[in-house]
Parts: structure tokens; sequence; C-alpha cells
């Protein structure tokens, strides 16, 4: 399942509906119930625009992580090796570069940056 924190959800201006996720295993590694989920929800990545529903949990933190939803709707590989995002949006094989956004900021809600664990 994708996920993304009460506190970027609010920033990003999302509106969620309550959620009957009990079993939500949070970033920190633990249990959770949700405390919403985003209905379809578009994530772009290299002018991709990709779909996917979002549980909304509570954190200190401002993350969203593409779940294995996300990364089997879209046929997705991670390649660890050449740290590459490959995937398929629109007929078309899309590969982006995977960096650690941990200390960046998103500087615009239009852009997306690429979190990955």
């Amino acid at each position: 399942m994708s996920v993304v924190t009460k506190p970027l959800a609010v920033v990003l201006g999302l509106r969620w509906k309550p959620s009957t996720r009990t079993d939500v295993i949070a970033v920190d590694g633990k249990p959770q119930v949700a405390v919403g989920v985003v209905d379809s929800i578009p994530v772009v990545i290299a002018e991709a625009q990709t779909f996917i529903p979002l549980q909304v949990i509570n954190s200190a933190s401002k993350t969203l992580l593409l779940g294995t939803d996300w990364l089997d709707k879209y046929k997705a590989n991670v390649l660890s090796s050449t740290r590459k995002l490959r995937f398929m949006s629109q007929g078309k094989t899309i590969e982006v570069d995977v960096v650690n956004t941990r200390d960046q900021t998103v500087k615009e809600l239009t852009s997306s940056n690429l979190c990955v664990l």
C-alpha cells in the first residue's frame, strides 16, 4: 500500500475520507490505524502522470511512500545496481534516476521528487 503522512497531506492540500485500514505499518516500522484515504491522487514522475490511492498516516515527517500497489500497477522495477526506477505508463517505458531526497524540500507542488526506501 502507498502512504502519505498527515503533515505532507496537509501541506499539499489533500482531502481524505475516513479509512477502515488498521494494518498500516508506518515508516518507523510500528503498526497503526490509517487516519484516512485519498482516492486516486496523481503522482507525476518524469512527465508521466500515474494515479494511486494513498493511506494517510500519523507521523512527524513529511513523507510519501509508493508501495507495492503502485509498483505492481505500473510494472515497476527498482534497479538498485544502477540506481534507476523503470516503470510503464501509457504504454511507454519510463526510466528515472533514484535519488535520496531525505534532506531536500519540495520546491513546487506540481513537480515531483522521488524518494525510495
